[in-house]
Parts: structure tokens; sequence; C-alpha cells
């Protein structure tokens, strides 16, 4: 993958007024800023809420086989069993206990039910279990494109076509026969099986990504929806709906996901030699000895409610099926690290012929090295995101960055390891819906040996095989047309997967003209430099001088779920002087319409990251922007202390909603044009 590095003239002539940043240092007034103090200029970085992310609320046990869920001595202990749609390759049956509306939730009391469980059992009975971890899409969600955004869509979905080597859709036919459907593709995610009666968007955009790479088909690659993560708070607590889908789940509703894809596959598809592919754009946070995020990813034994979740896949596995799943973003503010479950399950080995048979009743070796394949997103110049997990490199990688097609331009332009895994399993599914007799992994390898290069060293690896060097050349790109024509031998006549700087922004500043024309140009505030550190790297913070409404280092909580769903900024940018000048540069911010209503801007916080590493973190008060953010309108920003080093940022605003007064921090990732 290539990239053009020429610089972007932004539409600084299309602005039309000029305003200065109340509160900071007005031309000439002779009026000092008030000095701010903090109470904490350089906070730690946001710990993970283990109760909240695996809820002792929800139990998973393993029994032995034969066992029943749920009982009158487990009611009388205060927990409520029910069996999960599932049971574990030896036979062992799995249920779910959750509390009575009476029981107050403590150790003694996940205790007292493992001690009802072994007592009904006796002394060789052997119980297992651990709480259900939390399950949430791994991709920045969907926004309200708005008028602005609107403006620009055509601009992204080129650039974002371009950047994963989208082929021309004419020219698709001649090395796919359609008519009939040769591979099915099952998003497990928000969406259930009607993705028009979804309560999010998620499950919706990552479908409408996969089509749009399999475009021009004809039929011959189908997609679907099934509903991984059912669950939303009503208010009165949390309900799930798997016909309609939800924000969020468990593991053990992401297990029940995924054997339902497979089941409604064999029921419909599989008797026409139709093929299956798996999409798991959604993932949880490893969890090793109960502590999150530390060391290796995958715990010996798994938690019940994990190793549910590799036996659905492994279902998958036995009956042919691909699945890909999404290596994981870092949330803002927070130094997690690893590869998110599902998709640490690529460092293990694909199921044998036993374990095939006791999961679905026949000998079905599978031919491959990993249970799964882990995907990790790039931009569009094929670096990693902001939002990138430190040791989650896969040996697959695809673009996920500003992911937009004209499915989903309602929904602006979208980042992270969702939309990687998307473009991953669409063009996989694509080069095997035109050679449906190859075996499923031997065309994943010829979509990887296609791909371009990367200089991203793989955390993570498949096992090793011996005689088997396929995953040789270390991380590899998508390229969806190179990958097309490797496995149909049908010439395409694929460019190469490029992203050329200059002409992009050139296609952006035209379309951008009318949305300009009455923006807003402001010079930031009178800011102190607090010298910290973020993740083990240099990290500066620019803090306003004058007395802040509330103190940044009060930090977004990373993980309260659900956030509004809609991102605030997606064609936000930062334009540098680059390297070899001065510091300096200008932001270039436009709230999504739905933030434009309803809500005030109390800060907002843009975050660039150098290339050796080194952190810029800027916040200012919303107060400070005259005319307001609110507006919809685009405004500059003018920062003398941008670095001119920045390689990648992020911004996040803090909101609070004007009815119900509630405070929240949201953000994206945004580019930096040099």
């Amino acid at each position: 993958m290539t990239v053009g590095l020429g610089g972007c003239p932004i539409i600084d002539d299309l602005i039309g007024e000029t305003t200065s940043a109340e509160g900071g240092e007005e031309k000439g007034d002779g009026d000092d800023p008030v000095e701010a103090s903090y109470d904490q200029p350089c906070p730690p970085a946001a710990p993970l809420p283990s109760d909240a992310l695996c809820d002792p609320a929800r139990q998973v046990v393993e029994l032995p086989p034969g066992s029943t869920c749920g009982g009158a001595a487990e009611e009388a202990a205060g927990w409520t069993g029910a069996a999960l749609p599932m049971t574990t390759a030896g036979g062992a049956v799995l249920c779910a206990y959750t509390p009575k509306p009476s029981t107050k939730v403590t150790k003694e009391a996940v205790a007292k039910l493992e001690g009802v469980l072994k007592k009904r059992l006796g002394p060789k009975g052997t119980v297992r279990m651990g709480p259900d971890c939390r399950v949430s899409p791994v991709a920045n969600p969907p926004a309200a494109a708005g008028s602005y955004g609107s403006a620009i869509a055509p601009v992204l979905e080129a650039s974002f076509a371009r950047a994963i080597g989208m082929p021309d859709p004419s020219k698709v036919a001649s090395a796919v026969p359609g008519g009939t459907p040769k591979v099915a593709v099952y998003v497990v995610d928000t969406a259930g099986r009607d993705r028009s009666q979804a309560r999010a968007n998620h499950g919706k955009i990552v479908a409408s990504i996969v089509e749009a790479v399999v475009d021009g088909s004809d039929g011959a690659v189908v997609v679907h929806t099934v509903a991984g993560m059912p669950r939303w708070d009503d208010g009165q607590g949390v309900v799930a709906d798997p016909q309609g889908g939800g924000y969020f789940g468990y593991q053990s509703d992401l297990a029940a996901g995924i054997r339902e894809a497979v089941d409604r596959w064999k029921a419909s598809e599989r008797g026409q030699g139709v093929k299956l592919v798996i999409n798991l754009s959604a993932g949880w946070e490893p969890v090793v000895d109960g502590a999150p995020g530390q060391g290796s990813p995958i715990a010996d034994p798994l938690s019940p409610a994990a190793a549910s979740v590799h036996e659905a896949i492994a279902y998958a596995r036995c009956h042919g099926g691909l699945v890909f799943a999404a290596s994981g973003n870092q949330p803002s503010g927070t130094c997690v690290d690893q590869t998110m479950g599902p998709a640490m399950f690529a460092q293990l080995p694909t199921p044998d012929s036993a374990m095939c048979a006791q999961l679905m009743g026949e000998d079905s070796p599978v031919q491959g090295q990993a249970m799964l394949y882990a995907v990790t997103p790039l931009d569009l110049g094929g670096q990693p995101l902001m939002s990138h997990r430190p040791g989650s490199h896969a040996w697959l990688a695809a673009t996920g960055f500003q992911g937009i097609v004209e499915g989903t331009r309602s929904h602006g332009p979208q980042n992270g390891s969702s939309i990687a895994t998307a473009v991953a399993s669409g063009a996989v599914a694509l080069a095997w819906a035109s050679k449906p007799s190859m075996r499923g992994d031997a065309v994943v390898e010829a979509v990887y040996a296609a791909g371009g290069s990367s200089p991203h060293a793989p955390d993570i690896s498949p096992p090793a095989v011996p005689g088997t060097q396929v995953y040789a050349g270390g991380q590899k790109v998508v390229d969806v047309c190179e990958g097309l024509e490797a496995v149909s031998g049908s010439p395409l006549g694929c460019a190469a997967a490029t992203w050329d700087n200059a002409a992009w922004c050139s296609d952006l500043r035209a379309a951008m003209g009318p949305a300009a024309a009455d923006g807003a140009t402001h010079d930031a505030p009178a800011s102190a430099p607090f010298e910290c550190e973020a993740c083990g790297e240099a990290l500066t913070r620019y803090l306003p001088r004058f007395q802040p409404q509330q103190d940044p280092s009060q930090l977004p909580e990373a993980w309260t779920f659900p956030q509004p769903e809609d991102t605030p900024c997606p064609p936000c940018d930062v334009e540098t002087t680059g390297p070899g000048t001065v510091n300096g540069g200008k932001a270039h911010i436009t709230l999504s319409a739905v933030f434009t209503t309803g809500y005030t801007v109390d800060s907002l916080t843009i975050t660039l990251v150098d290339g050796d590493g080194t952190r810029h973190q800027h916040t200012y008060w919303g107060s400070q922007f005259t005319p307001g953010l609110e507006d919809g309108r685009l405004h500059v920003l003018d920062d003398a202390a941008f670095s001119k080093d920045a390689v990648s940022g992020w911004i996040d605003f803090r909101f609070t909603d004007t009815t119900t007064q509630r405070s929240f921090t949201t953000g994206n990732e945004l580019r930096v044009i040099r």
C-alpha cells in the first residue's frame, strides 16, 4: 500500500467569518487570563472496571453431562438457573445463573451458589463456574453525517475503496459466476435476522460494508445478520431481544449467536453447497487470573463463558466454515493492551477430528492452522490507528479507517477493527465464491499471499504446523481485487491499493466548499503545558489557563455502556506544518448533526501522537468558541502548539445532555495532514 504525502491546503479561503476564542488572550486588550489550578494535571489511565466487564451477577456454570440447570436448592440460595442452548464437546451442560431480586451479589453469595451445586452433585461431581463477561462492538459506532458529511461522503467512499483495493463491480462477473448463492456471510453482531428492526446501527453498518466489498457478485455472496449482542438497558434493567438485537451482550450470547448462524446455514444453505463465513466484529477484554488486559490473553483453562464461545467457533469450523474476528481497539484514556477475545483464539489450533465428532456427530477434520482469523485495522496509509491496542497485531490486516460505502452514507465514516474485519471477511467470501470447490483455509492463504506488505510484525500468530510456512511473510494487508484475482485466476486489471493525499485533499476541498462557506476561525486560547506520561510514553498536556468549569483530569468512563452510539466528528482533521518546520497547525471541526441539538459542548480534547510515540494533548473549554461548536458549521482552530511531527490523532468531546443533564465523553479518530 503506497501513500502520497503531499501537503493539503485546507479551505481557509472558503471561510467567511473570523472570531477570537472567548476566554483566551484577546489581542490588544491588556487583560491576563485567570490562572487555573488543577488538582491532577497528569491523571492516571482509567482502570478496567472488572465487575462491570465480567458481571458477578451472571454466572456461567459447567455441570456434568445429564445435569439440570436450576432447582429448589439453588432457588433457596437466592439464584435462578437456566440452560444455555449448547453443550461442550464433552457433553457438559452449560447453565446461566442470575440472582433473585432479593439477593445481594457478593463474593459470599457466589460462593454459596457454588457450594449448593457441589452438594447437589456429590463427591464425584465437578463444578466449573465463572462470570459471563460483556461483549461489545469494536468500532467507533455510527455517526449521523449531516449536510457536511453528506457533501464529502462520495470523496470518502472513493478513498476507502482505493485503500482496500475494491475491484470494479463490472469486472467481478468475469471471475464470480452469479445467479445463485455460493457463499453466505453471517454477521453476528447487534442486528437480528431483520436488520431493519435493529436498535443499534453497528451490526447494520458491518453488514453493509461486507455487502459493498462483494458488490458485483450478482447474488453469489449473500449476507445475513444474527443478534450476538441482544441486550440493552430499558431503564428498568438489562433486557434481551434475540430477534431485534441490542447494544451489547455477554460471552454466552455471542456463543449462542454463532451457533444460531451455523444452524440457520445448515437448515437453508448447506444442502445447496453454499459455503459459510462468520464475521465477529465484537469482543471482550481479555481476563487472566482476574486481571484484565495483563499478560497473555488466553487463560488455561478458559472460563466456562469464554469456553462456550470457543466451542461455538469450533462448531462452525467443524462444519467447514471460516471465522473472522476483530483484534480490538483501545478505549480513549486507557492503556489496555493485547488482543481482545475471541480474536485471541487465532493463537489456538483448529479442532481435531475427535472434537468435531463430539460437536456435530461426524468426523470432519479441519485442514487449517488457526481456530479463527484475527484482523488488525490500519489507516489509509497502512499505519496503526490511534486506538491500536499494543500487542494485538495479527498476521492479517485490513483498512479500518474512515470506512464508508454508499449503503452507510447516512451514518458517516467508521473507524476500528470492526471495519477491518468486515473488509477481510468480505474479501475472502468474494474470492471463495469464484472457486467454491476450493478449501476455505486455502482461500484465506491465497488472499493473504496476494495482500500488500506491512512493516508491522505480528504479535499473535497461528500455531505452527509441521511442513507449513504459509504465514512466514509477516503481516499482510488485504487487497480485495488482488485476492479475487489470485483465487479465481481471472485477470481483473487490479490497480494498486493506494491513497493519494494530495488528490484526496483536492477532492475534499471542492466537496466542502458550499458547506464551509459560513464557517468560523478561532485562535487557540492561552494554555499551560504539563509534562506527563501515558502508557509508558511521554505526554505533554496543554490545559487552559483560565479557570475551568470542570477539571479535565476527570477522565471519561470508557466502559460505560451504552454511550450515545454516534461519533461526534467523523470528518475532523488536524493540519500541521510538517517535519523540519516549527510547531503549529489547524484543527478542522464539524460536529455531527446528532450533536447540534439537545447537547452542549463542555470541553474538547485533541490528542496527537508523533512518529516516535510522544503524545501531545490539547484541551479547550466549549465556552471558548464563539459562535459555539453546536452550530454544526465548520470551525477552524489555530494552535501554535500542535506538534509538527504528529502522525495520528484522536478527538474527544465532553457533552452535557440539556434534557437529562447527564454528562458523557465520546470521540473518534481524526486525520493528521502534514
